[in-house]
């Protein structure tokens, strides 16, 4: 099973992007959530699609623990990291945050909008 995480650009693009990957493990760190909560406010499609992800997120996690896995259609196994790893960097920053809880994992893909977070995972030996 591979293990993808996704940062928070990849939901602020696809609220539902987690649904994309079949047959895997999808881990979403608790900054995302974060991150999410302090973009809903936004009057702007950033705004509208972080609602929208926090709003799915709460109806698939009703009856069930995110942190420790929820299985949904396709075979995916979602997870919310609510770890607090080691960090590289400026611990205040969610991006480090972010990449701090992929290198918990072994062989992990990072899901990435964000041009940056691509450069920076690469740098950290990450696909």
């Amino acid at each position: 099973m591979i293990t993808y995480l996704l940062d928070t650009s990849a939901l602020i693009a696809n609220p539902t992007a987690y649904l994309d990957f079949h047959n895997s493990e999808v881990i979403l760190p608790i900054t995302v959530l974060d991150e999410l909560d302090k973009l809903k406010k936004l009057p702007n499609e950033a705004g509208k699609n972080a609602r929208v992800a926090i709003r799915k997120l709460d109806e698939i996690s009703k009856d069930a623990d995110l942190s420790a896995g929820i299985k949904l259609d396709n075979s995916i196994l979602l997870k919310i990291d609510t770890n607090n790893y080691p960090v590289t960097g400026d611990a205040l920053y969610g991006d480090t945050r972010i990449l701090a809880c992929a290198k918990a994992y072994t062989n992990v893909v990072v899901v990435s909008n964000d041009l940056n977070m691509r450069v920076r995972a690469r740098a950290l030996g990450m696909k």
